[in-house]
């Protein structure tokens, strides 16, 4: 008890007498009648008196202070005269006297110790009288003294240890009896990237179905039981376990089950279910995978694979058939890992592009270059024959692409059929619609362009265009079997095919292709082909002394002297002969993409100018667009001299608002062929720099190479060379000094 909230008995003799007159005065004023004053009153004040004065008194004034410190502590004895303090350990399984007073008073006894530890401190197991009797015989020696040691007064006895929880695998009972398990494996094997690398995998597994207990937690026990010194009994249970789990299994009621038909897969003792479902990268092939096992699997249903299919996202090109033959019999035992096909997605089904079946060889060929570096006509093609009614082609039209769908529902884009576009052109008339009929309308000859397809009239000349034939020009195609005479000249609109040679003066244009099987040969004699009808080549023994434009490409069987040759294409010398073979002598030769000779130059001529430059129709169509920007440019700065002149104006005039009509018109006209020439311009850039000269043999020196705008003149004769344009210059590579 603690001494602040206890109330002391023990009073100094003033406070007592003072307390009994006042009982004496207020029993006198309540009572007039001496007869009635009550005898007991005065034998009560007797006794107080009395009890003043008897030896315990004296004790109780003589007793040492409590220490402040102390919070346990109980008086001893019917009339407390003692006191002591006793500590509790901590676990309540021991008790200690560490104060005790009993001072002079011959009644307290060990008796009155015992009882003040059972009914004041509640220390009811343990109590050791052997130890009190002790105390109270050291206390009672010591009168008058607060004895301060540590005594043991009682013990209990702790409880013992309990039964920690544990887990039960119900699941592996039967296996681990027999096998050695390997769990771990099957997870990174079935994560593979391929079904090769699964198939090649060594791992065994053990397959559960859904609802199946894998695992139990066992609650953990008491041990035996222990009591304390308050005589609480004292049991100690032992450490419940925890259930780890992953995908695939779910927890109820302190036990594991899986969630569906799949391979258990046991870590660091944690569950989890893999399932046996596969699905490719692009989701379109979904596999039922089946391992070796520890012990025969659990029959699976249809319902547990349409659910776990489902469960991973499949919901298109489940095999019905394969789901119903996995589930309607036992699963095999295996080996080696094997995969059943359960699911499989819709490829995309690409539309067919549309096509021409040609019934005539649309392939135009200008004949072998013979060993002299002549053509050989014959093989040449450049002239197919058909008659009125007969059918050129036939185009089947493209079909529509058929949209694909992964295992997920996913739509998988496909593509459309390309078109071509062939519209009937002179003489040629289509009938049905698919495939559409291309027929010939009169007798003549076949021509193809990029987009239509023309029967020309053919003129056929037997010998020499001379006085006897004149100058011919026609639409229509022209055979020439003899020469073309200086002086004389042939305009086509197709092509022109000639036999002999294009003697010196004479002009050829057409506007197809122009084959020559003998050469071209003469100071102004002047050969173009503009490509209208065709890709406008050229084909020729030799160019001698001569003017010769193609919009296409140039095909030379022995040399090019002295001669301006430009080509939109490419420039190819074939070499054939080796006297003056491939050879570009004197003159100009300058392509668009690519050049392709033996040599260029010689060690007696000097002036020769080969290059890549764009095609002469690009130079001229940027000329027309740079004068029409300029053209656009002035007259804008004129009109906004007329708006700047009215812009202080009050009001505005109808010639102003008719101006500024004007001015927009015209920004947005330069704007467009300011776009226009920029294309054109970067595209002709892009060409220069993918464009090749290429000599087979000997750059002599001497020569003016131009690529764009960029020239550079050899000093040296190089063997072996590859001209190209590279940072702004003109690049030789690999060049050998001769």
């Amino acid at each position: 008890m603690n001494k602040k909230d206890r109330k002391t008995k023990t009073k100094d003799r003033s406070e007592v007498m003072r307390e009994l007159d006042d009982l004496d005065m207020q029993y006198l004023n309540s009572t007039t009648d001496p007869d009635n004053l009550d005898p007991t009153y005065f034998s009560e004040e007797v006794n107080l008196v009395a009890q003043e004065n008897s030896p315990s008194t004296t004790v109780s004034q003589s007793a040492p202070a409590i220490p402040s410190d102390l919070e346990h502590y109980e008086y001893i004895g019917e009339n407390e005269s003692g006191w002591m303090a006793i500590d509790v350990a901590d676990d309540c399984l021991s008790a200690h006297i560490t104060h005790i007073f009993l001072g002079s008073d011959d009644l307290l006894s060990v008796n009155d110790l015992i009882h003040c530890i059972r009914d004041k401190f509640l220390i009811t197991h343990g109590i050791d009288q052997a130890i009190i009797t002790q105390v109270y015989e050291k206390a009672r020696s010591m009168p008058g003294a607060t004895i301060e040691e540590r005594f043991t007064v009682a013990r209990g006895i702790g409880p013992g240890a309990g039964v920690d929880g544990s887990i039960e695998y119900p699941v592996l009972e039967n296996s681990r009896k027999r096998f050695v398990m390997d769990m771990e494996e099957v997870p990174r094997a079935l994560n593979h990237k391929s079904l090769d690398a699964i198939k090649a995998s060594n791992i065994t597994g053990l397959l559960v179905f859904p609802g199946q207990v894998l695992a139990k937690a066992i609650e953990p026990g008491p041990g035996d039981a222990g009591v304390d010194v308050y005589g609480n009994t004292l049991v100690e249970v032992g450490e419940s376990v925890c259930l780890s789990y992953g995908e695939n299994v779910v927890e109820n009621d302190n036990a594991l089950s899986s969630h569906i038909y799949g391979y258990l897969c046991l870590s660091e003792e944690r569950m989890s279910v893999v399932s046996p479902l596969w699905v490719d990268d692009d989701a379109m092939s979904a596999y039922f995978v089946l391992i070796p096992l520890y012990e025969d699997a659990p029959k699976l249903t249809e319902e547990w694979l349409l659910r776990d299919l489902k469960r991973l996202g499949i919901r298109h090109g489940i095999i019905g058939d394969a789901v119903r033959k996995i589930s309607s019999h036992p699963m095999p035992s295996v080996d080696r890992p094997q995969t059943f096909r359960v699911a499989s997605g819709d490829l995309p089904k690409n539309g067919r592009d549309a096509s021409i079946d040609y019934k005539f060889d649309p392939l135009k060929r200008a004949g072998q270059i013979t060993e002299d570096g002549g053509i050989d006509l014959r093989a040449r093609n450049s002239h197919v024959s058909v008659t009125v009614g007969q059918t050129l082609l036939e185009l089947s039209l493209p079909t529509d692409g058929k949209v694909g769908r992964n295992l997920y529902g996913e739509a998988i884009p496909a593509s459309d059929g390309t078109s071509i576009e062939l519209k009937p052109g002179l003489n040629v008339e289509c009938q049905g619609e698919n495939p559409i009929v291309y027929r010939a309308k009169i007798d003549g000859s076949v021509s193809l362009t990029e987009d239509t397809i023309n029967v020309n009239d053919v003129i056929q000349v037997q010998g020499a265009i001379d006085y006897d034939t004149g100058n011919i020009e026609s639409p229509s195609d022209v055979e020439i079997s003899g020469d073309i005479v200086g002086g004389f000249s042939v305009i086509s609109g197709g092509n022109v095919t000639i036999g002999g040679v294009i003697e010196a003066g004479a002009t050829v244009v057409a506007g197809g292709d122009i084959i020559v099987a003998n050469g071209i040969s003469g100071k102004d004699t002047s050969v173009t082909a503009r490509g209208l009808i065709s890709m406008g080549t050229i084909h020729s023994k030799f160019i001698q002394n001569a003017t010769v434009i193609a919009r296409g490409n140039i095909t030379v069987g022995l040399y090019i002297h002295n001669s301006d040759v430009r080509s939109g294409g490419s420039i190819k010398l074939q070499g054939r002969n080796k006297v003056k073979s491939g050879a570009i002598v004197g003159g100009r030769a300058v392509a668009r993409d690519r050049i392709e000779c033996s040599s260029v130059g010689s060690a007696m001529t000097r002036g020769t100018i080969i290059g890549l430059r764009p095609a002469p129709d690009e130079i001229a169509k940027c000329g027309k667009l740079r004068s029409s920007i300029n053209d656009c440019e002035a007259k804008i700065r004129r009109l906004r001299q007329v708006v700047l002149a009215f812009e202080g104006a009050t009001e505005k005039t109808a010639v102003t608002e008719k101006t500024r009509k004007k001015l927009r018109i015209l920004e947005e006209l330069q704007s467009k062929l300011l776009g226009e020439y920029t294309y054109i311009s970067d595209e002709g850039a892009e060409r220069l720099r993918a464009g090749r000269i290429i000599i087979r043999g000997t750059l002599f020196s001497g020569v003016e190479v131009i690529i764009g705008e960029l020239h550079r003149q050899t000093t040296d004769d190089l063997i072996a060379v590859r001209i190209k344009q590279q940072d702004e210059r003109i690049f030789f590579s690999r060049p050998q000094s001769k």
